[in-house]
Parts: C-alpha cells; structure tokens; sequence
C-alpha cells in the first residue's frame, strides 16, 4: 500500500469512535454499528439534538456505511490539521444516497430546518451549509471550495414607515446535476433548475427556470443557455 493509502485508514481508524457516538446520536444506536454518519476525528461537535434520516428505499438498498461523509475530502489548499468540520445538527437531515462534504465543512441545521441531500454530493473543502427552514438538493450535485448555503437572515428586516417585517427565511431547491463553483453564495428563496452552473463568486437569490444554463453574477442572473458540464 502507498503512504496516501496508509494515511487514509488510520484516519478512518481514529475517527471511528467519534463517528459511532454522532451515528448513534442522530440514527440510533443499533444503525451506529453501521456507521451510517462518519465524521473525521478533529470535528466539532455544537449539537446532536436532530436526527439523520435514510431513505433506502430511494437508494436501492446497498451499503449502511459511510452515507453522511463530512471533513474527509483532500484539497491540496487546504491543510485538514487546522480546517476542523464543525456539526449543528437540531433539525432533520434526509439523506438520500452517498454524500461526501470535505475538509473544513460545516452544517447547521435549525431545530425548525430540513436538509434533504440526493445521491452522489459532493463538496470539496469549506462548504458551509445553513438550514433554517428548508434546503432540497438534488442527485450529482457537486459544491467547489468556499460555498455557503444558507436560507436564513437570523434577523428580521422591517420597513420603518409601514412597520412590516420581512420574512427572514425562504427555501432553497438544487436540481439534480447542479456544480456550484468556488466562493459562490446561494440565499433564501432561491431555485435551481437541473443541470446548471454557477460561475465562481456569484450570490443566488432568486428563482430561475432553464435547464442547462450558466447562472453568474451578483446578484446572479442567466448568462448562457444549453449548455453542459462533467467531471473528468
């Protein structure tokens, strides 16, 4: 075995214990032995009072093990020693498939929030997840590095003159086949249609319509349609 080899078991290995205690927290004890949630040794842990949810039946059957991945992924920018995940789990996590969040990612889900995540996710390094009420995404989503997802204002804009507040949060739906990229920001009452891109550093706030289009911008809008993208 190579060294990178080596170096990816004993990882595992040290993060055992910490991912038995997070999986029997949010699944249950008799799923922990199964290891549904693994989460890499140096992860903080802020709360446990949710609870992860697996729809198998969605998934086929297959594996019980490792469906929630969180701070594992290797970025070469990215030094997992100082980059700790960080987990806030009060709400519900619906997991549909395999999904993999890398080094340094954080979650919190709200004790009123739902995170639904399809199958084949995936988010490099830093991808910061905050749930308040409702974010879906859907299958072979894939996040680059410094993304945040957050469909919550925390605090109530009101208008002075005719005191009405704003509602501070609103959904977030990502279609299936989605590649958000690096440093883009995704806000409350936002949709994505399926197989759509979102250029590097863009802020989404509103609802778009057209498939396979390049969202950009900030605020971001349609720069290109009928296009495509993969992972080669």
């Amino acid at each position: 075995m190579t060294n990178k080899t080596v170096s990816k078991l004993w990882e595992r290995l040290l993060s055992m214990p910490k991912s038995f205690y997070v999986s029997a927290k949010l699944c249950g004890f008799k799923a922990a032995f199964h290891l549904p949630v693994q989460v890499r040794y140096n992860c903080v842990i802020r709360s446990l009072k949710g609870k992860v949810v697996i729809n198998f039946n969605i998934m086929g059957g297959g594996s019980k093990t490792a469906l929630l991945n969180i701070g594992f992924i290797d970025v070469g920018i990215y030094d997992k020693r100082y980059s700790r995940p960080i987990i806030e789990i009060d709400g519900i996590i619906k997991i549909n498939g395999v999904v993999k969040l890398g080094v340094g990612s954080r979650i919190s889900v709200g004790p009123k929030g739902s995170l639904t995540i399809g199958s084949n996710f995936a988010a490099t390094a830093h991808c910061t997840i905050v749930c308040g009420k409702q974010i879906n995404i859907g299958n072979d989503v894939l996040i680059g590095w410094d993304v945040m997802l957050m469909d919550t204002d925390f605090h109530p804009i009101i208008d002075v003159l005719y005191q009405t507040r704003r509602h501070t949060t609103g959904e977030i739906n990502i279609g299936n086949h989605v590649w958000i990229c690096t440093k883009s920001i995704i806000l409350k009452n936002t949709t994505i249609p399926n197989d759509c891109v979102i250029g590097a550093s863009s802020c989404v706030s509103r609802k778009f319509a057209n498939e396979h289009s390049l969202i950009a911008g900030s605020p971001a809008c349609e720069k290109k349609t009928n296009i495509s993208w993969s992972i080669e």
